[in-house]
């Protein structure tokens, strides 16, 4: 088996963990057979170029992620339930209003992004509500987008991601192959997601206090051409 087949096959399952997501229901999302994701993950049979991105898909992520070095590497909080609510929201973000139905359940009605580096007081620093920001992320056929988590940590009762954000990443059917391309470019955006919520980490962790947020704080630390 290839290298790049191989490491499909370890962040499938990363993936899988962390969405809290059973082989069944992958199997059901991406239309394949269980069979099938389980040769993958078992490493026993190379997927195509279409399979992948049925995959990607189901997993609500690039497809380029699946074939990322150094996932196994990324570290979250370690708190399955914020954990599984890091996947869902990132991977879901620039999905569309479509994806309130999948994510609206972690934020409060009154939800607003705010901007770390825009100075209290002003009112540029309070952003869009979810819905707004939905419409936002979403570019549609043209300029996509999508994140990739590099880390996640807690400090008191806030929920930190470091986060890449992706332009030009493109989720058609070549979107695989495109990826492997040399020549392939991405603008990327580096940034913290802070996260200010209803309940206390002890209460979510503790208690099954379920995950509203009420402000996310985002500072943006660098942008690049990769």
């Amino acid at each position: 088996m290839t290298e790049i087949a191989s490491r499909v096959a370890e962040n499938i399952q990363i993936l899988l963990d962390r969405l809290s997501m059973s082989q069944t229901t992958l199997a059901e999302n991406s239309k394949l057979n269980r069979s099938t994701i389980q040769e993958i993950i078992s490493h026993r049979t190379t997927p195509n170029i279409q399979t992948l991105d049925q995959i990607a898909r189901a997993l609500e992520v690039e497809p380029a992620t699946l074939m990322k070095s150094g996932l196994e590497k990324v570290k979250l909080t370690g708190i399955k339930k914020i954990d599984t609510a890091i996947a869902e929201i990132n991977n879901n973000l620039y999905k569309g209003p479509e994806a309130k139905k999948t994510i609206g359940k972690y934020f409060t009605p009154d939800y607003k992004i705010k901007y770390a580096e825009i100075e209290l007081g002003d009112p540029l620093r309070e952003g869009p509500s979810l819905d707004e920001e939905l419409k936002l992320n979403f570019v549609g056929n043209g300029e996509d987008r999508g994140s990739f988590i590099r880390s996640a940590w807690i400090t008191g009762n806030q929920v930190h991601t470091l986060l890449e954000v992706r332009r030009n990443a493109t989720f058609d059917k070549n979107s695989v192959a495109a990826a492997l391309r040399a020549d392939a470019h991405f603008h990327i955006s580096e940034l913290i997601d802070t996260w200010m919520m209803e309940y206390s980490v002890d209460h979510i962790r503790n208690d099954g206090a379920p995950i509203k947020i009420k402000r996310r704080l985002l500072k943006y630390l660098n942008n690049k051409i990769e």
